[in-house]
């Protein structure tokens, strides 16, 4: 069988698609893999790389959009896509190239609309409608984003919720007894209180109110910035300018959180939106407490106790004291139904997917 699957970024694949892509090509199908920076993966599988510019506005999806449009022109019996440019770009460029019996699966790993998104992300709404008639079924990690999905799947389509993508269980556990101290003067890190937020820096994961929920906490508590994006040093001045910039680490992008996480107290995501965040679950699997923002996704993982209203900084620091005051084990509600392994969440989207008609 001939399948597409699409996603934003090469990072993206590699972070959560592998075990996927391995079960697919050992079954003898095959697999093209689209998306920016195509050629930095490696597998059974054929790449095509496309170059996604990160906005939805951007002139350049043009380019990335025909570059789908021909690929689709070859006729595949199964298209996923993943990530909201590239489901969208995708599932666009198939309608025009004529979908006929191409079998077409979208994974939504957070809508970018809902009740706390900003303006920009509830216009996609609009894009996924107009992607409804050639959607067959869409795979949606929270509660709220099922129940969208299903007014915007075709009439006929499925709607199925599955576990995330899973978490590498074995490197994502609690520290050891001795561990987390050697792991703060391997990697060089602070005394005190240690909170992690992994996250890019972009608008949706909204670093701005943290920072100035920073600004109410007391001393002795140090925020690590881990990630990229457009806003960092914008976000890197406006800590200096609040005077926290000695209490928040920008640490870039790590390419292994495991032993960061173990090095850390707690845990903190401010997002207006998510999926099921991956770094919420890693932090989980890891032993950390969690304060996160009321919003999609972290309902779903964690107990309201845990919770904070992302545009009110005084809330976020009373959040960020109460966790660490209570020294929390944890704040997932049920981790026995929540936190996959990845191979279990791997095996769970192929057999979804093999239902799909």
């Amino acid at each position: 069988m001939n399948i597409l699957y699409t996603a934003s970024t090469a990072r993206h694949i590699q972070d959560f698609h592998l075990p996927i892509l391995a079960r697919l090509c050992a079954d003898g199908h095959s697999v093209t893999v689209a998306c920016r920076d195509a050629g930095t993966l490696s597998g059974g599988f054929e790449t095509l790389d496309i170059p996604y510019a990160k906005s939805f506005f951007s002139p350049r999806n043009v380019k990335a959009w025909t570059l789908l449009y021909t690929l689709l022109r070859r006729r595949f019996d199964r298209v996923l896509t993943h990530t909201a440019l590239a489901g969208f770009l995708t599932r666009s460029a198939l309608m025009m190239a004529g979908k006929r019996d191409t079998v077409c699966v979208h994974t939504a790993h957070g809508y970018l609309f809902g009740r706390q998104a900003p303006l920009t992300g509830r216009l996609t709404y609009l894009f996924e409608r107009l992607c409804a008639p050639v959607t067959d079924a869409v795979f949606t990690m929270n509660a709220e984003d099922f129940g969208y999905a299903q007014k915007l799947v075709r009439r006929g389509g499925r709607v199925a919720a599955i576990p995330g993508m899973g978490v590498d269980l074995e490197r994502f556990r609690p520290a050891r007894p001795g561990e987390k101290a050697e792991l703060r003067r391997a990697l060089e890190l602070p005394e005190g209180i240690l909170l992690i937020y992994a996250a890019e820096f972009s608008k949706r994961k909204n670093h701005t109110h943290l920072l100035s929920a920073m600004r109410l906490t007391p001393p002795g508590i140090t925020l690590l910035l881990a990630g990229d994006g457009t806003l960092r040093e914008a976000m890197r001045r406006q800590a200096s300018k609040q005077g926290i910039g000695d209490r928040v680490r920008f640490l870039g992008y790590v390419p292994d959180m495991a032993p960061l996480l173990r090095a850390c107290d707690g845990a903190v995501s401010s997002s207006f939106s998510e999926g099921l965040p991956h770094n919420v679950l890693e932090a989980l699997s890891s032993g950390l407490p969690v304060a996160a923002s009321r919003v999609k996704g972290h309902v779903d993982l964690l107990n309201s106790s845990c919770l904070f209203n992302p545009r009110n900084p005084a809330e976020i620091a009373a959040r960020l004291q109460a966790m660490v005051e209570e020294l929390q084990t944890s704040c997932c509600e049920d981790k026995g139904h929540l936190i996959y392994e990845k191979e279990e969440a791997a095996d769970a989207f192929i057999r979804l997917f093999w239902e799909i008609q």
